[in-house]
């Protein structure tokens, strides 16, 4: 199966002769899934176009973002679902062969003027709703990063990004290493004029700061940007296609073998302790052998109920004290709540969210020390 994916920032698309004009402009492309990031729409719209195209774009919040997608015919007949979670993040999923299914993830990120509880409020959004597994997921959009090129412990960040990273590239580079999502823009070689994205005002500035991510490299062949002289609809950003294979016989092999596999466990005392507390250990004296197999296999037993899957380690920038606080004020904001409380709850996360920043940095200060890797790239 052979499909190409893109994710373009439009700046605006809340009219039908914006649509129309995005429309045209595609035709100039080989695609079939775009992104779209900044539509700017008062209105959730979603309509089967001319010819066939599935169109769902959300809505903006107080003039800010608005995200969906525009499916062409090719491809309509996967469709599972298409669902605008916010302003920021919309999710379409798509049948892949018989058994196998993808998720594709439409984000846009706060940009740089944004505050950190913004932008840590966008990655935990996204990050709960990535939760729900797939067999594929993909994440495009614009996360307003500068990632640069990968450093020599970055697994899921290759050696061919542009410029250099910015706090905000860290913050997308910690979130790539806590989903295990390879940002894969990096990892395919292009000249510095087809990988940056976005260009300033002056036109003497220019980053890539919007990027595609993937859980499974391999199904990634090659992402490049499509020249404006292809794609333009008088946009500050270029449009990035990515190109995904998937054999769908060579898949089925290898979810087979990763299925068969052990899963990767640990042992718990708490658990061990509770079942050792719920056995009955009475012994019989008159049979020493029965009652040595008979208290072997009860300590076995429970050896099997305290032995549980290893979760994934994610190292969090805030502590759940302070995730609290923010669901806190989401709730408040969300009931319309933005009187003295709220202010003072806001104060007081701001707080909070430097001392757990800090925590952090100093946390990835000792442990590049004691790597041995460079204090200057922690």
């Amino acid at each position: 199966m052979f499909m190409n994916l893109g994710t373009y920032n439009v700046r605006t698309l809340n009219s039908e002769t914006a649509l129309s004009f995005l429309f045209d402009e595609l035709h100039n492309i080989k695609i079939d899934i775009v992104t779209v990031c900044e539509t700017r729409r008062r209105k959730d719209m979603s309509v089967k176009w001319n010819g066939g195209w599935e169109v769902t774009l959300g809505a903006a919040k107080n003039g800010v973002g608005g995200v969906g997608f525009i499916v062409l015919p090719t491809v309509t007949s996967r469709i599972i679902s298409m669902e605008i979670v916010s302003h920021r993040l919309a999710i379409l999923k798509l049948r892949i062969g018989k058994s196998s299914a993808m998720k594709v993830v439409a984000v846009y990120a706060p940009t740089s003027a944004a505050s950190d509880d913004e932008i840590e409020e966008f990655y935990e959004e996204l990050h709960r709703h990535l939760r729900q597994k797939s067999t594929y997921t993909v994440v495009l959009g614009d996360f307003n990063a500068k990632l640069g090129s990968g450093y020599s412990e970055d697994t899921f960040i290759g050696k061919f990004g542009y410029g250099a990273r910015n706090e905000r590239g860290q913050r997308l580079a910690d979130f790539a290493e806590c989903t295990k999502l390879y940002v894969v823009n990096t990892f395919f070689q292009k000249r510095p004029g087809r990988r940056w994205t976005w260009r300033a005002p002056n036109d003497r500035t220019r980053n890539e700061i919007d990027f595609v991510l993937c859980d499974k490299k391999r199904i990634v062949k090659d992402v490049s940007v499509i020249a404006e002289s292809k794609v333009c609809v008088h946009s500050d950003h270029r449009l990035i296609r990515a190109k995904i294979v998937v054999d769908l016989r060579e898949e089925s092999r290898r979810l087979a073998r990763a299925s068969q596999r052990r899963k990767p466990q640990q042992f718990s005392e708490a658990l061990f302790t509770q079942a050792v507390e719920h056995v009955r250990w009475s012994m019989y004296v008159e049979d020493i052998d029965g009652a040595y197999d008979s208290i072997l296999e009860k300590l076995q037993k429970c050896r099997s109920l305290a032995t549980v899957k290893r979760e994934g380690q994610c190292r969090k920038r805030l502590t759940e004290a302070t995730l609290q606080m923010l669901s806190e004020r989401r709730k408040l904001a969300n009931a319309g709540n933005t009187g003295l409380e709220y202010k003072i709850l806001c104060k007081e996360l701001r707080r909070w969210m430097a001392d757990d920043y800090e925590n952090f940095r100093k946390e990835r200060l000792q442990k590049a020390a004691e790597d041995r890797a460079s204090l200057k790239k922690a």
